[in-house]
């Protein structure tokens, strides 16, 4: 079986907040989870220690869990990634925002951003809400994506489902769309979904680490059949667990090397030159 270190990983899904906000967030693990979380919540040790796991790029991302803060979230993200060349932002909004496609704007006009990130259980707002139509549209129009938490795993509410997404992609079949921690708990009807969407993806934050409540008996021969869709994401720095955990878990799929360097590197990276703001002779 290949190792870990066999590879140069783009991680597709890692966390980074303002460091008053982002205690809140430990917080909340801590009060509202058995989750303990050890991994540091500063900016610069998170990039080290990414770095140091051979991480050459990743997408990092927070959300506005309430209206009118996501326009500060965005104008540090920008200020962070342009600290970090490896450090890839992705932009907020909030259902509720009263200048919602403004600050939609700024992200693609002004920083640059490639995509956006919606967690539809936090920010308690569905993924068809008809107050994000004109933002999808945006995000159609400048070849942009949305990396949307819209599974009901860890936790779930009455925003969240295939059902809920299925609605919105009949709305906007076109729209270039990554599905956090490969949609658990509802991965198979998800997948079902890829044949009729082809600018959907999955990415693979928790869905592979050591979580018993998050177990999935995956299939390999399913895995290589979508290996185009599938991004290696993680959750770091909100992790119960071992960083490595979810590496070793998709090694432990017994895929080809091919495969792992599409799944831990080019998917991501194809993903991300797929968008107006990067090139794909754009040496990245």
């Amino acid at each position: 079986m290949f190792k870990p270190e066999d590879f140069t990983y783009f991680d597709a899904h890692v966390h980074l907040y303002p460091e008053r906000l982002f205690r809140a967030v430990r917080q909340w693990f801590a009060t509202n989870s058995s989750w303990k979380i050890d991994y540091t919540t500063e900016t610069d040790k998170i990039v080290q220690f990414l770095t140091e796991a051979q991480v050459e790029r990743f997408f990092f991302f927070n959300y506005a869990h309430k209206a009118e803060m996501a326009a500060s979230l965005n104008a540090w993200n920008y200020e962070v990634a342009c600290r970090y060349p490896q450090a890839i932002a992705l932009g907020t909004v909030h259902a509720a925002d009263s200048e919602l496609l403004g600050i939609a704007n700024r992200c693609i006009s002004e920083y640059g951003f490639p995509g956006f990130k919606i967690h539809t259980e936090v920010q308690r707002f569905s993924p068809d809400d008809e107050r994000l139509f004109g933002f999808y549209e945006m995000v159609i129009e400048n070849r942009a994506f949305v990396l949307m938490h819209v599974g009901t795993a860890p936790w779930a509410n009455e925003h969240c489902g295939v059902d809920k997404f299925k609605k919105l992609m009949q709305r906007y079949p076109d729209l270039k769309i990554v599905i956090a921690h490969m949609g658990l708990f509802e991965s198979e009807k998800f997948f079902e979904l890829l044949d009729i969407y082809p600018s959907m993806m999955f990415d693979t934050a928790m869905a592979f680490g050591p979580m018993a409540e998050l177990h999935h008996n995956w299939n390999p021969e399913e895995i290589a059949k979508h290996v185009d869709r599938i991004l290696y994401g993680t959750d770091f720095p909100n992790l119960p667990y071992d960083y490595n955990q979810e590496r070793l878990g998709l090694l432990n799929l017994e895929l080809s090397k091919k495969d792992y360097q599409k799944i831990f590197y080019q998917n991501a990276l194809s993903l991300l030159q797929s968008t107006k703001f990067f090139s794909k002779s754009e040496n990245i």
